[in-house]
């Protein structure tokens, strides 16, 4: 689910995809770093459903939104 939806902008690796970086100009990126540690799974998962800044709102499934989340939880340890 991840490599399908969100990779493309956030990188295999959760670190972000930098041409995707440049086109965008968007920092947010990285959702491995710090400042996505900090939040909730709460106020991730707000953010996957509902899109901010460029990023649109999910289409996938509430379970799927948390698969995603879970996994890209998992590239920051």
């Amino acid at each position: 689910i991840f490599e399908k939806s969100c990779a493309s902008c956030h990188g295999p690796d959760g670190k972000g995809n930098e041409k995707m970086a440049k086109l965008l100009g968007d920092k947010g990126l990285n959702i491995v770093g710090s400042e996505t540690k900090k939040k909730s799974d709460e106020q991730l998962l707000k953010l996957i459903a509902e899109g901010v800044g460029k990023m649109p709102a999910s289409k996938l499934a509430k379970e799927e939104q948390k698969q995603a989340l879970d996994y890209a939880r998992s590239l920051a340890k």
